[in-house]
């Protein structure tokens, strides 16, 4: 984005009775000035943006801005004193993650109990909503499996929501892997809690510890509210 962009955005939005402006990762929009990476847009310099931001504050128009950011530190100090109200959204607790998986698991085949999400709980601490989001995509995107139409042989889940491999009266419980189109037909398993353990596990946390309390330590200082992930304010 660069100065016209950014220009034109404020100049049209005011022609709007009521709008909304968002802006992530808002820190590289203006950053502090004596920093070394503060020409990020070399053709917006920070007044004509704030001199567009106020505009369009003064405007008398109901228009919202919200900036989000991870790197609050890094804001410019005349565009941090125009977001007056600064909230930190912090990492879901275990009641926030179980509603978040329970609701990204809507959409795919699945027979998990409350029992088994319950035990995803300790291993998602930690972990951003988006984090839960895509480990449950990926692990479904990678349950399918190939089996032998001859065998018949099928997947269910036991009581400690494991997948297992269960013949039919007439076949063998073997899990075939060559993809022979001719004798062999794919077909999507219902996600198991084994599925997803070993996802959350090969998967990595996108906000770090450190960043964390980074993060803790700058909205003490200059934060003046904070607000617990609750799935149930954006989730039905």
């Amino acid at each position: 984005m660069d100065r016209r962009a950014i220009i034109h955005l404020f100049d049209r939005v005011i022609e709007e009775d009521n709008a909304i402006i968002y802006f992530e990762e808002c820190e590289t929009l203006i950053k502090i000035r004596d920093s070394p990476s503060s020409q990020s847009y070399e053709s917006a310099s920070p007044a004509q943006i704030l001199a567009g931001w106020d505009k369009v504050i003064n405007s008398g128009k109901n228009i919202i801005i919200i900036a989000a950011s991870n790197y609050p530190w890094l804001i410019d100090a005349g565009m941090l004193r125009r977001l007056q109200r600064r909230i930190m959204l912090s990492l879901p607790d275990e009641a926030a993650r179980i509603q978040l998986i329970q609701y990204f698991l809507r959409p795919y085949p699945n027979n998990l109990k409350e029992k088994h999400i319950n035990k995803l709980v300790p291993i998602t601490n930690g972990r951003s909503g988006h984090d839960i989001q895509t480990a449950i995509d990926i692990a479904y995107s990678t349950v399918y499996t190939y089996y032998e139409a001859d065998a018949k042989c099928f997947s269910q889940i036991n009581d400690n929501g494991e997948d297992i491999w269960v013949p039919s009266a007439v076949g063998t419980s073997t899990t075939v892997f060559e993809l022979d189109n001719q004798h062999k037909k794919s077909r999507p398993q219902d996600l198991t809690l084994r599925i997803l353990e070993r996802q959350f596990k090969l998967q990595g946390k996108s906000s770090t510890e450190a960043q964390s309390q980074n993060l803790q330590e700058w909205n003490e200082k200059m934060g003046n509210s904070i607000s617990a992930f609750n799935p149930s304010e954006f989730f039905e």
